[in-house]
């Protein structure tokens, strides 16, 4: 062969083995570009199904959340869409208070909360029930009208809201015996500033057991905190009226512990506490320390 074809033949050679090159180096560019994209999506949307309180507050902080909710409210109000409004309200505030479609149309009618568009003058932030839980003060934006709602987010871009101080209510349904007493919590209901458990003590002892033995107080409390450190707050529901209370064999109690405090302790509650019981006459008066 001559040597110019010899010579051709190599440089058409390395031409190819460089275009050969140069296309899976692209190929390997392409292909990562592809594959970070999509598992940026994934992040993305593997991120925005967090549970509430396990975000990142510095990508989906508090005031971005916020405002996202309040344009859909506020489109809602705007144009009194009480349907959509209806929809968004939580379902145990619908159970808790009755509420129907008038109902709602007629609360938010005398607030002077439709055809008006509202911004967030104040708000806190709480988590109960592993939910946050925007408390907003909103004021319209011809400072005409004010309106307190309750912001219940479960994650990021969904919630529910609840009006007229009223936040949650959780059934619970869970029971716990000491000592024979066997205090099964029914429900807990979150207001603003108000906590409210409903619960029913049954003795289950054959003989007779002592509450309030004393007949000093109500004797029953909700304990913030553990050890040393832990407050008893007494309820101020009518449970004993001063009396002391004898419980038969089998025999039930109905308990309230109702109390009137700021709902940042919500989650620093432990325990449900009885005092002042006796399980026979000449036994020792004692406390009766039930899980929250």
């Amino acid at each position: 062969m001559p040597k110019k074809n010899i010579m051709l033949a190599k440089m058409l050679f390395i031409s190819i083995f460089l275009v050969i090159i140069v296309a899976i180096i692209l190929l390997v560019v392409v292909w990562s570009n592809f594959a970070n994209n999509i598992s940026g999506q994934d992040a993305i949307q593997e991120y925005e199904n967090m549970k509430s309180g396990t975000f990142i507050y510095e990508i989906y902080d508090n005031n971005y959340a916020l405002q996202k909710y309040l344009e859909k409210i506020n489109t809602y109000l705007l144009n009194s869409d009480i349907e959509n409004l209806y929809n968004l309200l939580s379902e145990d505030y619908k159970e808790y208070y009755g509420s129907t479609r008038e109902s709602i149309y007629s609360n938010l009618k005398g607030k002077n909360a439709f055809g008006k568009q509202f911004l967030a003058a104040d708000y806190i932030v709480t988590n109960i029930e592993n939910k946050n839980v925007y408390k907003v003060k909103l004021n319209s934006n011809d400072n005409t009208t004010s309106l307190d709602i309750n912001i219940i987010e479960e994650s990021p871009n969904k919630f529910k809201i609840a009006l007229d101080e009223f936040i949650m209510r959780v059934n619970r349904n869970t029971e716990q015996t000491i000592n024979g007493l066997t205090l099964k919590i029914k429900d807990v209901i979150y207001f603003n500033n108000r906590i409210l458990t409903n619960t029913t003590l049954t003795n289950s002892n054959n003989y007779y057991v002592t509450i309030n033995y004393q007949a000093l107080n109500e004797n029953v409390f909700y304990r913030v905190g553990n050890g040393n450190n832990s407050i008893d707050y007494i309820t101020e529901a009518s449970v004993f009226n001063g009396e002391v209370k004898t419980m038969s064999s089998n025999s039930d109690i109905e308990l309230k512990f109702d109390l009137h405090t700021d709902s940042n302790i919500f989650n620093s509650i432990s325990s449900l506490i009885i005092k002042d019981v006796k399980l026979t006459e000449n036994s020792s008066s004692m406390e009766l320390v039930y899980d929250f």
